[in-house]
């Protein structure tokens, strides 16, 4: 497999509240931001739930490369496995 090019999990969602209470959300990695507020659309219903499968990456993608190198997969699902992992990886 490709080195990894992504920041290392686990990642967290932070809320932080503008005195508007907008509801912006930051991903974290330890006390480092990756991610914030601007990629959640201000009034988007789904904001808290995005937020959070964003924070997943990290392990979703290890989940799935275990999955992979265990070769029990069936066909399809292998070479549509490896197409995400290789699109995580920056290489399509």
């Amino acid at each position: 497999m490709s080195k990894l090019k992504f920041t290392p999990g686990p990642w967290h969602v932070e809320e932080f509240k503008y005195p508007s209470d907008s509801g912006y959300f930051y991903i974290l990695a330890g006390e480092q931001v990756i991610g914030d507020g601007v990629l959640m659309h201000m009034g988007h219903k789904h904001n808290s739930a995005d937020a959070s499968l964003i924070a997943a990456a990290p392990e979703l993608y290890t989940i799935l490369e275990t999955i992979v190198i265990s070769g029990k997969l069936p066909l399809d699902l292998y070479a549509n496995a490896k197409k995400v992992l290789q699109k995580a990886r920056g290489e399509q």
